[in-house]
Parts: structure tokens; C-alpha cells; sequence
């Protein structure tokens, strides 16, 4: 159809045919199920033609008219009526390397996509920002008086679209959702010619209902004058058809004998065969194990025992664990697939009864350095919630938002760690490594960056001699004058030094000149190792560095501010510092009225089951602040499992590698 008709009826090259008779008058359009496009700024409403009208229906209120305002005016895509921070995109976008971009909701629109002079203008009680965000369906009612805006939004909810919203990005859609807007445009449209319409599978992925919508708006194209000519897999169109054509091995049959199966509006419910009682693992050779056969039963626990090397994991993990996995993954389109990790195909002959599964293995996933308990256990996010609705400073409600709140945004991360709460500052114990010798004869021989300001004929040994020439920095570093070590370490502040100094490169030598401060050895290991913490020997460069905690936060990652809010008696550092049972005691103890006593509530309910879930697990030690780095294998695994408990999700295969480990025998009864 589209290679060889599409073409002719065009009158272009096409596929080859002898004849081309009967072809009506009109412009022929394809509809098919391509993307209607991939920039954000186009919607349901701009793609369709809708929002042209609606920006003519502002435009003619009286209010516009007295500001001199044109349709254009209420266009996000004008600089005069968008909002100047996002540009009418409602989002700020931030990009993810090689990730998808994060979108974040506008701060200053708060998503209207507009500026606050254009959403002064109202119609029927709403601007135009609220206008977009009303669904098809919600705007069928609301244009009830606009004829032409009325029937396109109609058309759209005849198709089945009512759910979607006007300002809905087109590029969330499925393919099946843009063929339909494609549709009621040209069914929503006043005094179209008729066309040749030529469509791509209409019914793809809808459910019978819909399809029973879009037969009705083909009828109506239909009567409107229109030539419909669609490629359908669906029984309920080819029987709607005023006329079917059957290809077949490159052969067409016209007007084919109907004779499959009755249609009716609804099939009768297939009773689903029988899950079996437990998971049957045959045959199995991974690794070591030789010919296992195994059953494992549904609904109970199941303890794998045997000695260290005796094929417990590649059991359970390699191959229970992967089988679940590979079948899973099947199960997906290859556009999705291609994304998931692969897992080596394990070695059996057969397995049954395999359910969804959830594999939490030791050391498979280690966290990042913003890690902490409260992101694991998503405890933190709903704290934060708390304090930005019912949080005080100096008395009066915070007025911010949860991101404030967040170490990982630059709206409330401390701007001198990064929202880390510790920076890296350089130890002088593991740059003096040799304190026994002089600074340009081997005391700082001991690491890259020691070696390197230690040279003797650099200028950093020159600008240190010039800032302490009556100094003998020849003798070893430990015999140095208590101020001497001091300066060498720690600089002489802004004064300047003109240094001139010899170097020599292999065959080449030269003279060099440096005007500038003496900063300290530390100040200068710090600044180069920032400098190259990107290269591949940002390790070795940071070897004299430790972790410290941040004065300016005192630890927290939050700005001074923003740590100050306090929700009843506490911060929210100050929360996050305590003892996981102690949390919730303090939450509870918590008391409000009105609107804030409804917050507390909410959060409460999902704060509450998650923290005990964790006491439950034997892990009340632990304070939400504590870095996920540092916890053991089984703190981790443990804090994962919490994540499973709180899923919602039933009917899996959880597979844990020693759960127990670390654990008081009390604990482990708990876990039990």
C-alpha cells in the first residue's frame, strides 16, 4: 500500500503496475502510526490545531484587547508571553551524559509554561495555562460554547483520547495514540475535502472497546465523503469493511469468504491453568554441580546448606536465579532487552514453576559516596516532604520545597561540599611519608603528588626558599622548627614571591620565573588533585587526601538555612543523626493541628512500617545519615530487603546470599 499505491496515487515512482483506474477525486494523506515529533513544545492541542483557536478565544477577551494583546501573545513558544526562566517548556532540563535527561518541574512557572502577566488573562474562570492542562474530556465541557474547539475535542474523546491532557509533550505518546490525533484532526476538521486516506494498522494495540470508537469515526470519515483504506489485523474492522481484500504470498483475493470464528462483544473468560506447588530445576551442571535435580516449594522458606565451594550460590544465584532472569527478559521487546544486563545462560535440562524473581547478592551492588540509609531505605525523601510542608524557620512556614531539602540538588546542597558533608583535605602524615628526610631530598617521596612539589629543582621548593630564606631546608623535615613546618604545610597567606629557578628535563635545561603566593604544600596537593580528578591517576593523586567533615554544613550537605528549619524541636540533621528507633518515637511524639496534623499523618503512615521493618531486621543501630558505604554486606543486604518487603509485589522467588551474616542469634530470629 505504501510502497506501490501511496506513490501512484501521488504520481510518483512507484512499485511497478500495469494500471491504476477509479481513483476518486482529492489529495490523498497517509496516516500512519509514526511519531507526530520529539520536541516537547508540541501537544495534543498545537499539533491538532487546537490551541490556535484557543489562543484566538483569549485573544478576544476584553482584557487582552485593553493590554493590546494578539493570539500571539498567549503562544509558550513567544517571548513575550513564556516564561523567561524555561522557555515555555514548563521544565528545566539538565543534562545526563549519557543518560536521559532529568526534567525538573519549573521553579518559577511552576510547569504553566507561562509568565505571570499572561496568566492574568481568564476565560470562563481559567487561564491559558489551566486551559492545557485540562484532559479531552474535561475540555468537551469546558468549550461547549466554542463550536470549532468543541468538535475537534470531541472527535479526539470519540477516539478514545479523553484521558489525554491538551499540554501533554507528544513525544510521551504511543504510536497508537498519535495515529488517532492524526484521525481526529481530519474528523474534527470543518469542511475538509474529501481525501484518500491510507492507514497503518488504526487498531494497533487498543482495546476492543476502542476499536469499536474507531470503527465509529472510520464510518463517520466515511460519510463525510473520505475514501478509508486501512491495513487491519483485527477481526472486528475487517468485518465493519464495506469492502476486504486478502494478501496473501504475494497474491490478493478480493472480497474473501468470511467464515472465521463469531464475533461478539465479549469472549469468554479462559480459566488459567494451575500454578505449580514449587520450582523444578532438572539436570543442572553450573559449575560444579553435577546433575542436581532439585524441587524448591512456593510459599516457604527454603535454606540451601553445605560448606564453603560446595555449589550453594551457583545454585541459587547462577543458575535459579539467571534461569528466572533469562525467561523474564525474553519476555520483552529487543529494543528493551538490549538495555539489561546479561547473565550467562545457565547449564540444565529443564526448569518449571519459575515465578518473578528478586536476587539480592552479596557485592553485587555497592553504593556511591551520596549514598545513605535514608535514600536506601526511601525513608529520606518522605522527611523531606515533612519539613517543606510543615517546617518553621524562625517561626514563620519554610516556604521551600522537598528539593531544598535534598543534598543532591543545587537548591539545598551546602555549595562548599557539594551537598557530600565532608571535602577532602590533605593529611600531612601521608604526604610527610619520610619525615626523616628533607622536603626536596625524599620526604615526600612516598606519593605522586609528593614527589612532584618535592622536586628539587622545581619551583615549588624554590617559592617555599623564598618564603623562608634564613630557613635551612636542608635539614630533615622532623628536625624543622615548629613554624617552619608550619609555613612549609600551611603557606605564609597572600604575600607575593618572585622566584627564578633552574630545570632539567633529560637533555633539556632552562630558567623559569614565577611571581605569586606561597599557598602551603597542603593547599597545593589539594587544588592539583582537584584538578586532575578526572584523569586516570585521580587515585594517585589523591593518596595524601582524607575525608573530613564540612565546617560550613557541619556534616549535614545542607546550607546553613536550610539545616536551621526545624520541624517541632528538630532539624532535619539532627533527625537524621539519631538511632533508627529513636526516629520513630520523635515522629510520633509529634503533635500539630489542622492541615499539618493531615501531613504528619501521611507521612507517618508510610514512615512508620519501613522504619520497623528495619528494627524488625535488626538494624535499629543504624541513623539515617550513616553513609551506605560503610555499612557491612549484611547491613546492606538487609537494607535492600526492606525495599522487597515494601514493594507491594506477591508471588515472587526472593533469593538472599546469607542474610544472617553479622547477625546477635536474637537478630536472627527477627529476620526470620
Amino acid at each position: 500500500m505504501f510502497q506501490t499505491l501511496l506513490p501512484a496515487l501521488n504520481g510518483g515512482a512507484a512499485g511497478p503496475f500495469r494500471e491504476l483506474r477509479g481513483v476518486p477525486k482529492g489529495q490523498v494523506q497517509a496516516v500512519d502510526a509514526r511519531p507526530l515529533g520529539r520536541t516537547p513544545r508540541s501537544t495534543p492541542a498545537t499539533w491538532s490545531g487546537l490551541f490556535e483557536g484557543v489562543r484566538k478565544w483569549f485573544a478576544q477577551s476584553d482584557e487582552a484587547k485593553a493590554r493590546g494583546w494578539g493570539p500571539g501573545r498567549f503562544s509558550y513558544n513567544n517571548k513575550e508571553g513564556r516564561c523567561a526562566t524555561c522557555e515555555g517548556l514548563g521544565v528545566t532540563r539538565i543534562g545526563m551524559h549519557l543518560l536521559e535527561d532529568v526534567e525538573v518541574v519549573c521553579e518559577v512557572c511552576g510547569g504553566s509554561r507561562y509568565a505571570p502577566e499572561t496568566l492574568e488573562i481568564t476565560r470562563q474562570g481559567r487561564n491559558v495555562g489551566q486551559v492545557l492542562e485540562l484532559s479531552v474530556a474535561e475540555a468537551v465541557d469546558f468549550f461547549q460554547g466554542e463550536p470549532a474547539l468543541h468538535r475537534l475535542c470531541a472527535a479526539m474523546q470519540e477516539l478514545g483520547l479523553g484521558y489525554l491532557a491538551l499540554g501533554q509533550p507528544i513525544h510521551h505518546l504511543s504510536r497508537g495514540e498519535s495515529q488517532r490525533i492524526k484521525l481526529a484532526t481530519l474528523l474534527g476538521a470543518e469542511r475538509v475535502e474529501p481525501s484518500i486516506l491510507l492507514l497503518d494498522e488504526p487498531d494497533r494495540g487498543l482495546h476492543p472497546s476502542d476499536v469499536e470508537l474507531l470503527i465509529r469515526a472510520l464510518d463517520a470519515l466515511v460519510d463525510q465523503g473520505h475514501t478509508v483504506i486501512a491495513i487491519s489485523h483485527h477481526r472486528h474492522l475487517w468485518a465493519a469493511a464495506d469492502g476486504r481484500t486478502l494478501v496473501r504470498e504475494g497474491q490478493t483475493i478480493a472480497d474473501p469468504p468470511f467464515d472465521g470464528a463469531p464475533l461478539s462483544e465479549t469472549q469468554p473468560a479462559r480459566t488459567p491453568s494451575a500454578m505449580p506447588s514449587a520450582i523444578h530445576l532438572h539436570g543442572v551442571t553450573t559449575h560444579n554441580l553435577q546433575d542436581v535435580h532439585v524441587e524448591i516449594p512456593h510459599g516457604q522458606i527454603v535454606a540451601l546448606m553445605g560448606l564453603s565451594g560446595s555449589g550453594k550460590s551457583s545454585l541459587a544465584f547462577d543458575t535459579l536465579a539467571a534461569e528466572a532472569w533469562r525467561r523474564f527478559a525474553e519476555s520483552l521487546p529487543f529494543q528493551v532487552r538490549r538495555f539489561m544486563a546479561r547473565l550467562p545462560r545457565p547449564d540444565l535440562e529443564k526448569a518449571q514453576g519459575l515465578t518473578p524473581i528478586v536476587a539480592l547478592r552479596q557485592g553485587d551492588a555497592r553504593a556511591g559516596r551520596r549514598s545513605t540509609v535514608a535514600t536506601q531505605s526511601e525513608i529520606g525523601p518522605l522527611l523531606r516532604l515533612l519539613f517543606s510542608r510543615v517546617g518553621l524557620s524562625d517561626g514563620e512556614a519554610c516556604g521551600l520545597t522537598a528539593g531544598h531539602f535534598s543534598t543532591e540538588q543545587s537548591l539545598g546542597a551546602c555549595p562548599e561540599c557539594s551537598g557530600l558533608g565532608v571535602v577532602l583535605r590533605c593529611d600531612p602524615e601521608l604526604l610527610i611519608s619520610h619525615p626523616d628526610l628533607p622536603l626536596a631530598a625524599g620526604a615526600m617521596a612516598g606519593t605522586k603528588p609528593g614527589k612532584f612539589f618535592g622536586e628539587a629543582d622545581g619551583q615549588y621548593m624554590a617559592t617555599l626558599q623564598a618564603a623562608a630564606p634564613d630557613t635551612d631546608w636542608g635539614v630533615a623535615f622532623q628536625d624543622l622548627p615548629e613554624e617552619a613546618r608550619e609555613l612549609a604545610l600551611h603557606g605564609s597567606g597572600t604575600r607575593q614571591y618572585s622566584v627564578t629557578w633552574k630545570f632539567a628535563r633529560g637533555a633539556r635545561e632552562g630558567e623559569h620565573t614565577f611571581t605569586g603566593p606561597w599557598l602551603g604544600l597542603c593547599a597545593l596537593v589539594e587544588q592539583e588533585a582537584k584538578r586532575r580528578s578526572n584523569s586516570k591517576a585521580a587515585l594517585e593523586w589523591a593518596a595524601p587526601l582524607v575525608e573530613q567533615p564540612c565546617s560550613a554544613c557541619e556534616g549535614s550537605g545542607l546550607r546553613p538555612e536550610i539545616a536551621a528549619v526545624r520541624v517541632g524541636t528538630w532539624t532535619l540533621p539532627a533527625l537524621m543523626r539519631l538511632p533508627l528507633d529513636q526516629v520513630l518515637r520523635e515522629l510520633r511524639a509529634l503533635s500539630f493541628d489542622g492541615a499539618a496534623h493531615e501531613v504528619l499523618e501521611s507521612v507517618l503512615h508510610r514512615i512508620e512500617p519501613r522504619i520497623q521493618d528495619l528494627c524488625d531486621l535488626g538494624l535499629a543501630h543504624l541513623h539515617l545519615a550513616r553513609k551506605s558505604a560503610s555499612l557491612s554486606e549484611g547491613e546492606l543486604q538487609r537494607l535492600r530487603l526492606v525495599g522487597v518487603l515494601r514493594s507491594g509485589l506477591s508471588g515472587m522467588t526472593v533469593v538472599l546470599d546469607e542474610p544472617s551474616a553479622g547477625l546477635h542469634a536474637r537478630d536472627v530470629q527477627r529476620l526470620v
